[in-house]
């Protein structure tokens, strides 16, 4: 738990620092001085939780028996891992571990894809194949986002 302090001239306070989808309580409550006594009464008191960073997974090409994925996060945030499951109808056949970046918000490009050749998938048979984001670690966060992308094979 945390305090700040304000000022009844107060009338605006920045959190920063915040751990994105967290829960977070906060209390608002004023001291004051009863017949020589010091009093709190509290005013309002609510929670919420912090957003988690917009991001979307998709599937640009599927060439080759090859399933590329791009992640694109948004630009305040710097991916430096993560993990992917491939799903086909609905269990997981594969996953994979999101290599760090440094310092970038898009994974894409021709070394992040799933090999589905030894599935032996056969095309234009309606076959639903997922890519399910399970972990992102972004800054110094991880989080679930739990985003899906699917499409049929």
């Amino acid at each position: 738990m945390k305090t700040i302090y304000l000022s009844k001239t107060d009338t605006n306070i920045l959190l920063n620092d915040l751990t994105p989808n967290v829960y977070y309580n906060l209390t608002f409550k004023y001291n004051y001085i009863d017949n020589g006594q010091t009093k709190a009464s509290i005013f309002d008191n609510f929670g919420t939780y912090t957003k988690i960073p917009q991001m979307v997974l998709s599937v640009p090409k599927v060439v080759d028996n090859k399933v590329y994925y791009r992640i694109d996060l948004d630009s305040n945030y710097n991916i430096v891992g993560g993990a992917i499951n491939l799903l086909v109808n609905g269990q997981i056949v594969k996953s994979t571990s999101i290599p760090t970046q440094g310092t970038t918000n898009k994974i894409s490009g021709n070394d992040y894809f799933f090999d589905v050749s030894d599935l032996k998938l056969k095309r234009n048979t309606n076959t639903v194949v997922s890519l399910k984001l399970v972990l992102i670690s972004f800054n110094t966060y991880n989080v679930n986002p739990n985003i899906t992308y699917k499409f049929k094979y």
